[in-house]
């Protein structure tokens, strides 16, 4: 589990797919614009939260990642590949 959230964080390190046990990120109420493409390959990882950052977009990887991932407050732009979409409907749990 990592737990990074209100920390003023703009960035986070490539090598975070180093941390390949991890299962359970928060990285809420931070300053990030992007993720690095090594994020999507945790391997392991179940629970995403990025509440309230600034994110305006996410790879359509994040939800063959991911079987949760809450981001409320956000300017996010999904862009959906229309061969992942129903991929993404039974894939996401989104928290409004």
């Amino acid at each position: 589990k990592l737990c990074i959230h209100h920390n003023d964080i703009s960035e986070i390190d490539e090598d975070i797919h180093l941390l390949s046990k991890l299962q359970h990120i928060n990285i809420s109420s931070n300053r990030f614009v992007s993720l690095p493409d090594n994020f999507y390959k945790l391997q392991q990882l179940t629970w995403l939260q990025m509440d309230n950052t600034q994110l305006t977009s996410v790879s359509h990887e994040i939800g063959r990642v991911c079987t949760f991932v809450g981001y409320c407050y956000n300017s996010i732009v999904v862009i959906i590949n229309f061969h992942f979409t129903l991929f993404f409907l039974f894939q996401f749990h989104i928290s409004f």
